[in-house]
């Protein structure tokens, strides 16, 4: 319960502006914080990015998930926020509601630790809880690049279901596998009205945990290196989005 929150996500909204820029920016940030201690100096931290298509089927609560997305429209019967959540709806009657391929943005990390924290769910101060569990909150201490907690909104700009899914395997050989939606207050069947924000995971009372056994994990989204993983789920590219992504590699991380 709580006041209804709707579709402009302040946190979204700060990198609309320069959504490709931004993306390559903060991913890179991080993955440099999250360099591994157990490489070489000279061995430097990898990014990939690459747009690749999954099934309807590889995308885990896709059902619930396209109700959810129902009853937000229904939740607003008109203005802005219905407007766009009505957006939302088509993309997911178009790949949520049929078999066929999904598009989505695969980010992946080498030579790095991992989301460090995923076995410590208590942990405030790991990288898994500031990325995953938290909003408007940062484990970077003040001063440092990309402490002020808003950094993983970058990837929501470019999901047309607002769901980003996370898999990490950490250099302590722990894994996790959890998926997160932004959308807008909604009532349930039972006519309840939700948060918009939600985890995809294991549910407990009064919260939703990683997947931590990698037989329950869906294969697509396991890991054999110590590294993360980030899907960005419904990822429609500008045709010029690899050119813009390099010039944001090339103004902040070279000389």
């Amino acid at each position: 319960s709580g006041d209804d929150v709707g579709y402009n996500e302040a946190g979204i909204g700060m990198f609309k502006s320069q959504p490709y820029p931004s993306l390559a920016k903060e991913i890179i940030q991080n993955v440099l914080d999250a360099r591994s201690t157990k490489i070489s100096n000279d061995d430097p931290v990898i990014v990939k990015f690459s747009r690749i298509e999954m099934g309807r089927d590889d995308i885990p609560g896709a059902d619930q998930l396209s109700e959810t997305i129902d009853s937000c429209c229904d939740y607003w019967k008109s203005g802005d926020n219905h407007s766009k959540m009505l957006q939302v709806k088509a993309y997911s009657d178009q790949y949520l509601k049929n078999d066929g391929k999904i598009p989505v943005l695969k980010i992946s990390d080498y030579n790095t630790t991992g989301l460090t924290g995923v076995n410590e769910l208590d942990n405030q101060n790991s990288c898994w809880y500031g990325l995953v569990k938290s909003f408007s909150s940062t484990n970077k201490a003040d001063g440092a690049s990309g402490s002020q907690g808003v950094g993983k909104f970058a990837t929501y700009t470019f999901t047309k279901i607002r769901t980003v899914l996370y898999s990490t395997y950490t250099e302590d050989n722990h894994i996790g596998f959890q998926g997160k939606t932004i959308l807008v207050t909604f009532r349930d069947k039972e006519g309840k009205k939700r948060i918009n924000k939600a985890r995809f995971g294991e549910p407990v009372t009064e919260d939703v945990l990683p997947i931590t056994h990698e037989s329950e994990i869906p294969a697509v989204f396991r890991r054999d290196k110590p590294g993360t993983d980030i899907y960005i789920v419904g990822f429609e590219k500008d045709d010029d989005w690899l050119e813009q992504m390099t010039m944001s590699v090339i103004e902040f991380f070279f000389y």
